[in-house]
């Protein structure tokens, strides 16, 4: 371990032992929440080894701190199921900021809580397992500025830094925490060998184009798109075209799968020495928020079918569309 940061609350010493494994999933949570409570925990086993029942308690602790909330959301109300979703608060995000590990100018994601997410996160889940199991891959994680080494540590082995952190003033003095300033130059260098996670939101791609989440490694760069089932191929003005809202001009849009794809082809087409990567990735039963999914396959054959026609035509050969299942999504990245 190198470090250990602990938070006190009292004279005593209560509070929380922030030691790398726990601080990572925080700033993880803080940078790419909210999650559910199952994926928290198969993030944090990617940097420790925690059990379930363990890891409840380590994220009530985390809730007396008043780092995290909760709150359980039961997606699709008809035939629905239970998730316990995770994130972070702004007291959390303070400390994060104390630490170094995150700029003082981040800000806490959309606190979105729906099947669509569940997805988006999951597919965040699984990237980051192919990171961890692909020596290639250089074993870190870029975002917002801040550099995620993901190896798994020994809990018990003794940290090389502790320092404290007292809640409030009367407390104590706290320790200045700089153990994770990074610099410019260090971040550039993870930017050209590692996986880096883009905000897509601050992003300016084809006006109309906001993917759901952009990762890039070196020249290539993936764009997730989470499908539900709702939105259709081409027909607007229903309830299968996707709505979303242009988080600075307030507009609420409708688009298509095949507008979609078309900016895409322009987008490739404006960035040549890139490759460009779209992935639609089609939610299933991997992920239980109703009762039945049902069989996804028809549908992954239909776009598959309809994309296929579209790129014939006009593709540029820097563009890839893949259309896959969730349940499919770390076998895809990894390969």
């Amino acid at each position: 371990m190198e470090f250990e940061i602990r938070v006190l609350q009292n004279h005593n010493g209560k509070g929380f032992h922030f030691t790398d494994p726990y601080l990572y999933t925080l700033a993880l949570l803080g940078l790419d929440g909210p999650f559910t409570q199952q994926q928290l925990l198969d993030i944090f086993n990617l940097f420790g080894d925690v059990h379930e029942k363990s890891w409840s308690k380590k994220v009530v602790k985390m809730k007396d701190l008043h780092f995290l909330e909760q709150k359980n959301v039961n997606i699709r109300k008809r035939d629905g199921m239970l998730f316990n979703f995770v994130n972070i608060t702004n007291e959390g995000m303070d400390f994060l900021k104390e630490t170094n590990f995150v700029q003082n100018n981040a800000i806490i994601r959309n606190a979105s809580r729906s099947d669509h997410t569940i997805g988006i996160r999951q597919v965040l889940v699984d990237v980051l397992k192919v990171i961890a199991e692909n020596k290639e891959l250089g074993g870190k994680y870029v975002t917002d500025q801040s550099i995620f080494s993901i190896r798994k540590q020994d809990m018990k082995e003794k940290p090389k830094h502790v320092l404290k952190e007292y809640q409030d003033d009367y407390l104590g003095q706290s320790e200045p925490i700089q153990i994770f300033k990074r610099t410019e130059e260090e971040i550039k260098e993870a930017i050209t060998y590692c996986v880096t996670s883009i905000n897509p939101y601050k992003t300016n791609l084809i006006k109309g184009l906001i993917p759901d989440w952009i990762f890039t490694l070196k020249s290539n760069l993936f764009y997730i798109e989470i499908d539900s089932g709702k939105q259709s191929f081409a027909r607007k003005g229903s309830l299968d075209a996707e709505e979303f809202e242009e988080e600075n001009e307030g507009e609420v849009k409708q688009t298509t799968i095949k507008d979609k794809v078309e900016k895409y082809i322009k987008l490739a087409e404006k960035y040549k020495n890139n490759k460009h990567h779209v992935v639609f990735v089609l939610i299933d039963d991997s992920i239980t928020t109703r009762k039945h999914f049902g069989n996804r396959t028809a549908r992954i054959r239909n776009l598959k079918d309809n994309i296929g026609e579209l790129l014939q035509k006009n593709a540029p050969k820097n563009l890839q569309v893949s259309v896959i299942s969730l349940e499919r999504a770390k076998d895809f990245f990894k390969t």
